[in-house]
């Protein structure tokens, strides 16, 4: 019950619900409830009170990427770089990517292409480039 709209629903379908919570829990109709009573919504509304603030932490550690900072330290303080280019060919450099940019994988590949027959191949596709500004992906 982490959920805060799950709690919040549930706690509204209790408020709504007195009567029939009233007669299922054998409560007398001499004896007055509130709404926050612990029997009708007072648990969803301590979860909604407690499970709010834990969730907002969550969504600003994500968006101050404080998991990011918590994750990544020590790979060679590619965060303090402000140049964007070199703040990817930083940490492309730090995840042991070759240095010419391409995938050791991509080149086997492009080999077989050139190696076998224009007929073996149902469809054949060959200097393919990616570029993205002055980066070049594949």
């Amino acid at each position: 019950m982490l959920l805060p709209i799950y709690d919040l629903c549930h706690g509204f379908m209790m408020i709504t619900q007195i009567d029939l919570t009233r007669i299922v829990l054998q409560i007398p109709f001499s004896e007055s409830l509130k709404s926050y009573d612990s029997r009708i919504a007072g648990y969803d509304a301590l979860f909604l009170g407690l499970a709010l603030p834990i969730n907002w932490g969550i969504v600003f550690a994500f968006e101050f990427k404080i998991f990011d900072y918590l994750m990544c330290r020590g790979r060679g303080g590619a965060e303090t770089i402000t140049d964007p280019v070199e703040r990817r060919a930083s940490a492309i450099r730090d995840h042991g990517v070759s240095s010419q940019g391409t995938d050791e994988d991509i080149l086997e590949e492009a080999e077989r292409v050139k190696r076998s027959k224009t007929d073996a191949l149902p469809v054949r596709a060959e200097e393919v480039h990616k570029k993205f500004g002055n980066v070049v992906a594949v």
